[in-house]
């Protein structure tokens, strides 16, 4: 049990970075506009955030910076997208690139430097009551304060998408965006706005890798996660309170990779018979690949005997081009 819980205290950690980064596209998708960038936007996010800190400011300073650079790269790409009407699946895999090798270019003087992270905190009016509770107490109530940001953030996210006019005007702006545009809608406004707020949740992901999480800058530090992201949001249909359920099993999965270093599997039942299994299933290098195995099992799982298209934003991935334009 107390193996399984050190896991579970692994996961959250590794769940943050990716569960703002799946909040983020929701927002996008939501509207219409496919943003493929997201693994760039969270590689020079993790790395601003790094060289904020290193260079004397302070953490939360890092987070800023990292969330400023990344809403300007989304702005870019929205920019290309929206008002010059290119490709948003050919502009976002440029944006992932550029931002991956503009961050590992860059990265190369500040990689090796380690910071203090985020401590872990007791989560605000709480006590120490609950956190001493048996086995689940540190680990609800005992997490960074970007870890309970994004928490928190699911919910507020939920809400504005799908109980405010706010949330009306994206799904619109995803769906009909001619028809909203005679009723006072402004698709345009409306694209603008949520990739932006992508990009913005996107640095806030990569501060929350960088410096809540590693603590360091090495290259290609993100390591899919933005892809990774970009799948679970069709995994949990455009919908945060789904998206925290499929970062979470990335984040728990991830975690085997650090929780099983040296597990004896000789314990295990069968181990005589099943050894040569064990050696491959519990080798650092394949439980590496257990949260892209996850990843593809759910989009698997989920696809099967669901049409994808009834709950899609029926424009994704389609430039808006106004009458007359």
């Amino acid at each position: 049990m107390s193996q399984f819980i050190s896991l579970l205290e692994l996961a959250v950690p590794a769940t943050t970075p990716l569960l703002l980064a799946c909040l983020g596209e929701i927002f996008s998708e939501r509207s219409g506009v496919l943003n493929l960038g997201i693994e760039g936007l969270m590689s020079i996010g993790a790395l601003t955030a790094i060289i904020v800190v290193l260079s004397g400011g302070g953490l939360w300073s890092g987070v800023i910076m990292s969330m400023v650079v990344a809403g300007v790269g989304a702005l870019v790409f929205a920019i290309l997208t929206i008002s010059l009407k290119s490709d948003q699946v050919v502009s976002g895999v440029m944006i992932a690139l550029l931002g991956v090798a503009v961050a590992n270019f860059y990265g190369n003087n500040w990689s090796g430097e380690t910071i203090t992270t985020f401590s872990q905190t007791k989560l605000p009016l709480i006590g120490d009551f609950l956190v001493s509770i048996p086995y689940i107490g540190e680990l609800l109530f005992m997490n960074t304060p970007i870890d309970y940001l994004a928490l928190i953030l699911v919910p507020i996210s939920w809400y504005i998408l799908f109980r405010t006019k706010l949330g009306l005007k994206i799904t619109a702006a995803g769906n009909e965006s001619k028809a909203a545009d005679t009723m006072g809608i402004d698709p345009i406004k409306i694209r603008y706005l949520t990739v932006v707020i992508s990009g913005l949740f996107a640095g806030l992901a990569g501060a929350a890798l960088s410096l809540g999480f590693t603590g360091y800058w090495t290259a290609n530090l993100i390591d899919s996660r933005g892809w990774i992201a970009i799948a679970i949001v069709i995994v949990a249909r455009w919908d945060p309170r789904k998206a925290l359920i499929g970062a979470f099993a990335f984040g728990f999965t991830y975690s085997l990779q650090f929780g099983l270093q040296g597990f004896n599997y000789e314990r295990l039942p069968l181990s005589d018979a099943l050894g040569n299994t064990y050696a491959f299933l519990f080798d650092p290098i394949i439980i590496s690949t257990y949260p892209f195995v996850v990843t593809i099992a759910m989009l698997v799982f989920f696809s099967i005997g669901t049409n994808t298209d009834l709950v899609a934003p029926q424009e994704l991935a389609k430039n808006y081009i106004r009458e007359g334009e």
